[in-house]
């Protein structure tokens, strides 16, 4: 049941909270973030194409609204 479930859950979310306060200290929160011109070259095609996914993910649930705002049942 939900005991179980909390039981299971309560790692991930420890691991989660020691994650981000790790990456939120000033050891790291003080170093501005830096890449070079052939890193930033390197990574434009996965930016681009998540641009794409995500373009076409927010198209979808536009046409979902659209869907059940007119209660097309198909």
């Amino acid at each position: 049941g939900l005991e179980n479930y909390l039981s299971l859950v309560r790692p991930l979310l420890e691991s989660v909270d020691s994650l981000c306060q790790y990456a939120l200290s000033p050891e790291f929160s003080q170093i501005p973030a830096r890449i070079s011109e052939s890193g930033r070259c390197a990574q434009q095609p996965i930016i681009n194409a998540a641009r794409t996914m995500l373009d076409a993910g927010c198209q979808l649930i536009q046409a979902v609204k659209v869907l059940i705002s007119t209660n097309i049942k198909d």
